[in-house]
C-alpha cells in the first residue's frame, strides 16, 4: 500500500506522494489570488485622484478577489463609508470651513483575506470649491443717505465664498451679513474731514483665500447734510383713553430730542427716543379739558452742525372712536355703506369701543360728505349695524338734496343713544324726509336723543316728513325713549303724513307683529305749512301732528309732551274737507289702515300744551278736523290721564 503525505505552503503548493517502494509523484496545485482595485466611473482610481466639492459625497466601487475584509482609513476630516455588500465606496469631503480637515489627503484601503494576509491600495482625494456665484440686487445711480443713516444692499452668493475684502470712503461703515450687507454713513459736516460721497467695494473671497476680482460690486454713495428725523408708520395710531403705545421713529444724524408738541392731555416719553428709535404715548383719560385727537411733532438738533430740525410726515393720535367728520366718513367705508349684515370687529375695531360707534367731538356732516354712489347725496349710509353712543356730543349736520329721499341712513338696524343732531335738512321734490332715518331695519331702541334740526321742504308731492324716523319697521319694535325734537318743518310741499317725531306708525302689513313705543318724548319745534303760498296743490288726506302724522298700527305713546305750534296756512279751500285728512297735537289721524285690521294705540299721561294756528278767514269751517290730542280718532286710540292745556288758534 501507498503512503499519501500533503504540503500545503503559503500561496504555492504542491503534492509529494511517496510510497514504501520510493517511487515519487509530484502534482502542483494552483495559486490562491488575492487582489482590491477602486473605480469610478468605470476607471481606476488607485494610485491616482478623486475630486470632490467641499460637504458633498461621491460614490465609488471597488472589487476583491480573495479578500474577506475591506478597511477604508480617511484623511483628517474627510468620511469613507464602505459597504461590503453593494462594493461601495462612499467618500464625503469635509466642510470648506473646517480649520482641521485636510484639503488633500490619501485614502488608504486595507483588505484582509482573513488567513493572516493583506494587501493595502490608496488613492488621492482633494477637495473641491463649488462654482462660484455672487449676484447683487440691482441698485442703480447714486444711493443718497441722510447722515448716520443705515442701509441694506442684498446680495445672493455661493457657499464657498466666506469672506470679502471691502473698502469704503473715509467714516462711513460697512458690515457684512449672509445675504447683504450694511452700509452706515457718517455724521458729515465741511469741517468734519469725513467723506460726503465716493465708492463702496465689496470683493468675495472663498475659502481658500481666493478673491474673485472679477466679481467685485461697486455703490456709488453720497451723503447730505441733512439729518433723518421721521415716522417710521405714518397716519393714524388709535388709543382708548388711558391707554399707552410704543410709536417707531427712524432716526439719524440727531444729537437730541428738545421739544414735543402733542394733542393737549397727552403723554409723551422720549427720553430714550435716540437709543431705541421708540417713544411711549399714553393717551389722557376720557373727560376733562382734553384734546382726543391732533397730530405730533418733534423738535430736536441735528449732530455736528447744531441745526434745529423737525420731524417729518405726519402722525395722528386718536381716541378710538369718532373724533371728527374724517373717522365717521373712514368708519362708513370700513363698515360699507350698502352693508348687508354687520361687519366683523376688527374691520371696524378704531372706531367701536365696547361694542359702539363712540363720539368724543362734535362733528358736523355735509352735503359732500354724504354717500355718493347709491342714491348720491341722499344718505351717509344705507344701512348702519352698530350701535352709536352720541356721548352726548352733537351731529351738525349742513344736507341739501334734491334726491326722492334723505336722512342721515336709510335704514337703522342699531339702537342709537345719547347723541344730539343739530343744523338743517333742505330737500327739494322729496318725497320721503327724515332726520335720523326712514325706517328700522331691525328692533332697535332710541334714547336720549334729541334733534334741533330744521327740515324745510320745497316742492314734492304727498311727502311723508318726520323729525326723527318716516316710519317703523314690519314687525319690529322701535322704542324711543327720552328724546326730544325742538326744531321747525317748513313744508312747503303738498303734505301727505307729517309728524314732529315720526310721519307714520310701522309698515306692518295686515296681521303684523310691529310697533312703534314713545316713552317720554317731546314736539317743542314749529310745524309751518304753506306760509309762503307756494304749494298750488293740496291734499284732501293729508295729516299733521306733533308726535305721529298718522297712527295706523299698534303703537304706544306714554308721558309724551306736545308744547310747539303747528301754523296751517290755508290759502284755499280743498284742505281737509274731508274726515281722511286731520291735524293734531299728539298726531293727525288714528285708525286702521283696512278692514278687519285689528289696531290700538296707546295714549297714557300726555300733555298737550302747545298751539294750532288756522291762518284763514274761515277756518271755522274745518274746524272738527283740528283738536289738540288727536285730530281725528277712529276709536282706534285710548288716551288715558291725558292732560291738554293748549288750544287751537285762528288768525288771519
Amino acid at each position: 500500500m501507498k503512503k499519501i503525505i500533503l504540503y500545503a505552503v503559503a500561496l504555492s503548493m504542491s503534492l509529494t506522494l511517496t510510497s514504501c517502494n520510493e517511487d515519487l509523484t509530484q502534482v502542483d496545485i494552483p495559486q490562491h489570488t488575492t487582489n482590491i482595485d477602486v473605480t469610478y466611473e468605470g476607471a481606476s482610481i488607485i494610485n491616482t485622484e478623486l475630486l470632490v466639492e467641499f460637504e458633498k459625497s461621491k460614490t465609488v466601487n471597488f472589487t476583491s478577489q480573495g479578500m474577506s475584509y475591506v478597511k477604508a482609513i480617511a484623511p483628517e476630516g474627510w468620511d469613507v463609508i464602505t459597504s461590503m455588500d453593494n462594493n461601495e465606496l462612499i467618500v464625503k469631503a469635509p466642510k470648506y470651513t473646517d480649520a482641521t480637515a485636510q484639503k488633500t489627503g490619501t485614502v488608504t484601503l486595507k483588505a484582509y483575506d482573513g488567513k493572516g494576509g493583506n494587501i493595502e491600495k490608496s488613492f488621492t482625494v482633494t477637495g473641491l470649491e463649488c462654482e462660484t456665484k455672487f449676484v447683487m440686487e440691482p441698485v442703480s445711480g447714486i444711493q443718497i443717505f441722510s447722515l448716520a443713516s443705515r442701509r441694506f444692499f442684498k446680495y445672493s452668493k455661493s457657499a464657498n465664498l466666506i469672506s470679502f475684502n471691502t473698502s469704503v470712503p473715509k467714516g462711513w461703515i460697512i458690515e457684512t451679513q449672509d445675504d447683504g450687507f450694511y452700509v452706515t454713513a457718517p455724521i458729515w459736516t465741511p469741517q468734519s474731514g469725513l467723506d460726503q460721497d465716493g465708492t463702496v467695494s465689496i470683493t468675495p473671497v472663498s475659502f481658500t483665500g481666493k478673491a474673485y476680482d472679477e466679481l467685485k460690486a461697486d455703490i456709488s454713495v453720497h451723503v447730505n447734510e441733512k439729518a433723518t428725523f421721521q415716522f417710521a408708520n405714518q397716519g393714524n395710531v388709535t388709543f382708548n383713553p388711558g391707554e399707552s403705545k410704543e410709536i417707531e421713529m427712524v432716526i439719524a444724524g440727531m444729537k437730541s430730542i428738545d421739544q414735543v408738541i402733542a394733542p393737549k392731555g397727552w403723554t409723551i416719553d422720549y427720553a430714550s427716543l435716540l437709543e431705541t428709535q421708540t417713544f411711549k404715548v399714553t393717551a389722557p383719560a376720557e373727560g376733562g379739558d382734553i384734546e382726543t385727537y391732533g397730530s405730533i411733532t418733534l423738535v430736536g438738533t441735528q449732530a455736528g452742525v447744531e441745526k434745529s430740525v423737525t420731524s417729518e410726515g405726519v402722525q395722528i393720535l386718536r381716541f378710538r372712536g369718532v373724533n371728527n367728520i374724517q373717522d365717521f366718513v373712514d368708519f362708513r367705508t370700513a363698515h360699507g355703506a350698502e352693508a348687508t349684515k354687520a361687519p366683523a370687529l376688527k374691520d371696524i375695531e378704531d372706531y367701536v369701543v365696547d361694542g359702539e360707534l363712540k363720539f368724543y367731538q362734535d362733528i358736523t356732516l355735509a352735503s359732500k360728505d354724504m354717500y355718493q354712489e347709491k342714491n348720491p347725496g341722499q344718505f351717509f349710509m344705507h344701512n348702519l349695524f352698530v350701535p352709536i353712543n352720541g356721548n352726548g356730543h352733537t351731529l351738525a349736520i349742513d344736507i341739501a338734496t334734491s334726491g326722492a329721499s334723505s336722512s342721515i341712513f336709510n335704514t337703522l338696524s342699531a339702537s342709537v343713544h345719547d347723541l344730539n343732531i343739530s343744523g338743517s335738512l333742505s330737500c327739494k321734490g322729496s318725497t320721503s324726509v327724515a332726520v335720523l332715518a326712514q325706517i328700522n331695519g331691525a328692533s332697535i331702541d332710541i334714547t336720549k336723543v334729541n334733534s334741533s334740526v330744521t327740515i324745510t321742504l320745497n316742492g314734492g308731492e304727498n311727502v311723508l316728513v318726520g323729525g326723527f324716523f318716516e316710519k317703523g319697521g314690519s314687525n319690529m319694535t322701535l322704542n324711543i325713549n327720552n328724546s326730544k325734537v325742538s326744531g321747525d318743518i317748513i313744508c312747503n310741499a303738498t303734505i301727505q303724513r307729517c309728524g314732529g317725531l315720526m310721519s307714520t306708525g310701522t309698515a306692518d302689513k295686515k296681521g303684523g307683529t310691529g310697533i312703534v313705543s314713545l316713552n317720554n318724548c317731546e314736539f317743542s319745534g314749529n310745524i309751518v305749512f304753506n306760509k309762503d303760498n307756494t304749494v298750488s296743490k293740496y291734499n284732501n288726506s293729508a295729516r299733521i301732528g306733533g308726535m305721529f302724522g298718522s297712527q295706523e298700527r299698534n303703537g304706544e305713546i306714554i308721558g309724551c309732551i306736545f308744547s310747539g305750534n303747528i301754523y296751517l296756512y290755508l290759502h284755499g279751500t280743498q284742505l281737509f274737507k274731508t274726515t281722511g285728512g286731520g291735524v293734531g297735537g299728539m298726531m293727525g289721524r288714528c285708525n286702521a289702515p283696512t278692514t278687519g285690521y285689528t289696531m290700538n294705540t296707546v295714549m297714557k299721561n300726555c300733555t298737550s300744551s302747545g298751539k294750532i294756528h288756522i291762518m284763514k278767514k274761515h277756518a271755522s269751517e274745518m274746524v272738527d278736523n283740528y283738536q289738540m290730542l288727536v285730530g281725528v280718532n277712529l276709536g282706534t286710540c285710548t288716551p288715558k290721564d291725558c292732560t291738554v292745556s293748549g288750544s287751537v288758534v285762528f288768525d288771519e
